[in-house]
């Protein structure tokens, strides 16, 4: 249930990033999506590969200590994606270390 919360709450949150919104919510979108990636990433570790590299790039790419610099219509592009990637996964049915 932990891991269901964790991914509705970073797929609004990268959803509602689409609208323009004060730079703070962006810093805080970066490092919210950043440690939601690790979380989510490392409970597929054992049973889904392939989701474990799409959360590792988006570790990387919303990772708080060196921004990636793109333009906006990029980064909307990017939270589209990776919300709609959060969202998916939510359907996912759950590895076992999930289920605890």
């Amino acid at each position: 249930m932990f891991y269901k919360i964790i991914k509705i709450f970073t797929s609004v949150l990268l959803f509602l990033s689409v609208a323009r919104m004060p730079y703070d919510y962006y810093n805080f979108l970066h490092i919210a999506v950043f440690v939601s990636s690790l979380i989510v990433g490392y409970s597929y570790y054992k049973s889904y590969n392939i989701l474990v590299f799409f959360f590792a790039v988006c570790a990387l790419v919303f990772n708080p200590i060196y921004n990636v610099t793109l333009h906006r219509s990029s980064w909307i592009g990017l939270d589209i994606m990776f919300g709609s990637l959060f969202l998916a996964t939510f359907f996912i049915k759950m590895p076992d270390s999930e289920k605890k």
